[in-house]
This record gives structure tokens, C-alpha cells and sequence, in this order.
């Protein structure tokens, strides 16, 4: 932003010394930065110590609370935590090295400040979350050990609860775990064919479409992805049974897709009443930051966090008939 032109030509070379192929973009404002920029691509910004928006530039955070880019200041300027080149420190190459470092302690940074978010996330849900499952288990079991043995009814009832809060804790236990694992391991995306990974998850989920009366439909074709495929499976999963749980009863849950340049979205709608303009944004909570608020399931940041992993982004819109509609984008095979 608003680099001289001499500023700009070194610049330009020396970003291309740094990160190789790159695409680069001039823009002349915040917003035009904001619009430009797609989601989920990791951005690294180069402005001049004059830029009549630094300010808003150097604060800028993404929605999950991490500074927003990699940021460099060319020019005289003193702000903790920003990497700031004076003129004689401009030399192209040098420059390079500098704009490498500077990007790499701000991926370092940012996945810092994720884990640790994650590490609160999974301490209060842990902590929170399962007090009550457990003490439904606690009671049962210490009234099964008072009652009469002939009380095959209140048995039959209480062995019930004690089933289903079990079944809670696993549920959680399993989506904490599994996204922290994915979080934390070292995961090559591949060639993934969504189209037989959608047909595996609603075979997994057919007694619940049945249960609910839900009609299914879904593309003729489908597109190769690059992604991970057991995370795709918790998404979609993850997706339906959202559609199954809120869109009431004989729902119809529509499966679609569109081509966009370099990466697909995938989208699940259906013809439920929708989500209050009030919770649209906070949908999509990131994951780290679950710790922040009470009574929230892990579904939908869970999508949020493996969704990011593979280099996507989602969302959430009402369509012009009304529908529901939730959407994830992917790269496409190259």
C-alpha cells in the first residue's frame, strides 16, 4: 500500500526471491485488501511507513482472533511486535531473507494463539461439558444399587440414562480429540473422490435420514478434490446430521456443488425455517475460541477447523427460496 515507486520495484523482486511463485497484487486501500483477498490464503503485506491506514492495517485479525497477515514496514515507523526496513537494509536479496522470516514468525505466532485457544477450548469442555453426562451416571448407578432387584421397570429406566450420558461423554470425547489430533499431526492432502465419500457418509447415516422422514438428493456427478478424506467424512457428517436435527420433520437435505477457479464449493441445503439473523455469526466459532461461551455444541466449529486445515473456507446463506443453505470450499485437483 502506497509504496514509492522506487520502494515498489525492490519490493516486488525481492518478494519473488522470498516465496517464488506468488501472485502480487497492489492495492490502495484497507478495504480493497479485504475484498481482494480470499479466505483462508495466506497473505503477506509490504507498506510504507506513510500509509494513511497502518494503524488499521497492523490491527487487523482474522476471525478467529490471529493478526490477519504478515505484515512489513518499509520505512521509519516503531511498533512492538512490527518488523520495520529502513532504506539502507533494502538490498533485494536481504530484503528476501527478511520477508521470509518475518512470514514465518507470523505462521508461528498465529499457531500459537490457536493452540492455545484449543488448549482452553478443550480444558472448559472437558471440564464443563461433561459434568453433567457424569452425573447423571453417578446417580443412576447409586440408585440401581438401592432399589429392589424386582424393580425391573425403574431398572430398564435408569439403565437407559446411564446408556445415553455415556454416549454423550464418547460423543465429546471423540470431537475433541479428533480435532486436535488433526490439528497437531502432519497430514498430506490427496486426491479424494468426493462423490463415493458423500455415498459412504449417508450409508453411515441412513438410519437417522430414515428416522426422520428426510429426502436426499444429490448430484449426478461430483468433482476430485484435494483434501484429507477421513476429515471430509466428519465434515459432511458433521453437516447432515445438523440438516437431520434443525430442519424439521420430513425434511428435504439437497447435496450441490459449483466450479470456481482453482477450488470447488460444496454446499448442503435444505428447506428447514433457517438460522436467526442474530446467530449467523457466530456459527462458525472457531474452534479455539469455544472456550469463550457456554452451551455451544462442537459440530459446526469442528467443520470450521478441518475445513481450514485443507486450505478452505465455509458459510452459511439463506437462498432466495428460503432454504438453508451451509458451504465449504476445497481446492481442486490440479
Amino acid at each position: 500500500m502506497q509504496l514509492p515507486v522506487f520502494a515498489r520495484d525492490i519490493a516486488v523482486s525481492a518478494a519473488g526471491k522470498a516465496f517464488g511463485n506468488i501472485e502480487i497484487m497492489e492495492a490502495a486501500s484497507l478495504g480493497e485488501i479485504e475484498n481482494t483477498a480470499s479466505a483462508g490464503t495466506p497473505v503477506f503485506l509490504i507498506i510504507h511507513s506513510t500509509a494513511t491506514e497502518l494503524t488499521g492495517v497492523l490491527n487487523a485479525c482474522s476471525p478467529s482472533g490471529e493478526p490477519r497477515w504478515a505484515i512489513a514496514v518499509l520505512g521509519a515507523h516503531s511498533k512492538k511486535g512490527i518488523e520495520t526496513l529502513l532504506p539502507e537494509e533494502w538490498p533485494p536479496q536481504l530484503l528476501a531473507c527478511v520477508f521470509r522470516r518475518i512470514f514465518e514468525q507470523h505462521e508461528l505466532r498465529c499457531e500459537n494463539l490457536r493452540l492455545r485457544g484449543d488448549l482452553r477450548t478443550v480444558g472448559r469442555r472437558i471440564s464443563h461439558d461433561l459434568r453433567s453426562p457424569i452425573g447423571s451416571v453417578y446417580t443412576s448407578t447409586d440408585v440401581l444399587s438401592e432399589i429392589s432387584a424386582t424393580d425391573a421397570e425403574t431398572s430398564r429406566e435408569l439403565a437407559a440414562t446411564i446408556k445415553e450420558s455415556v454416549s454423550e461423554i464418547l460423543q465429546l470425547v471423540n470431537q475433541v480429540s479428533f480435532v486436535s489430533l488433526a490439528s497437531t499431526d502432519t497430514v498430506t492432502p490427496s486426491r479424494v473422490d468426493m462423490g463415493a465419500l458423500v455415498a459412504d457418509v449417508l450409508q453411515r447415516l441412513d438410519q437417522k435420514v430414515q428416522e426422520t422422514g428426510a429426502t436426499i438428493v444429490v448430484p449426478s456427478t461430483w468433482p476430485d478434490v484435494v483434501g484429507v478424506a477421513n476429515w471430509l467424512v466428519v465434515v459432511w457428517t458433521n453437516l447432515v446430521e445438523n440438516a437431520l436435527q434443525h430442519a424439521g420433520p420430513n425434511p428435504k437435505i439437497q447435496f450441490s456443488w459449483t466450479a470456481m477457479p482453482k477450488s470447488f464449493r460444496f454446499i448442503l441445503s435444505d428447506n428447514g425455517p433457517g438460522v436467526p439473523a442474530t446467530r449467523v455469526a457466530d456459527l462458525f466459532l472457531p474452534f479455539n475460541q469455544l472456550h469463550c461461551i457456554s452451551g455451544r455444541g462442537l459440530g459446526l466449529s469442528s467443520v470450521q477447523r478441518l475445513v481450514a486445515l485443507q486450505g478452505g473456507n465455509c458459510g452459511y446463506e439463506k437462498l432466495p427460496g428460503g432454504d438453508a443453505s451451509f458451504y465449504f470450499t476445497l481446492p481442486g485437483v490440479s
